[in-house]
């Protein structure tokens, strides 16, 4: 997987949404597009994260099961 390559992506939003974050904008003094980078950067992280706990919660519980 390459890091260097950008990919362009679209997301449709209400009117609501976009008002926060024009307000969110300009109080950190970002661009949208870099809070919705972050915003999706820190969501996929949790994700994994929870996957991960998950994952290893499965795999305690199978070694016990075989024991």
């Amino acid at each position: 997987m390459s890091r260097s390559r950008m990919i362009r992506l679209q997301a449709f939003v209400t009117p609501e949404v976009d008002d926060r974050l024009d307000d969110l904008a300009e109080v950190m003094g970002m661009h949208k597009n870099e809070i919705v980078r972050v915003a999706i950067a820190n969501y996929l992280f949790g994700m994994q994260e929870s996957v991960n706990i998950v994952k290893g919660i499965a795999e305690r519980d199978i070694l016990k099961a075989e024991e």
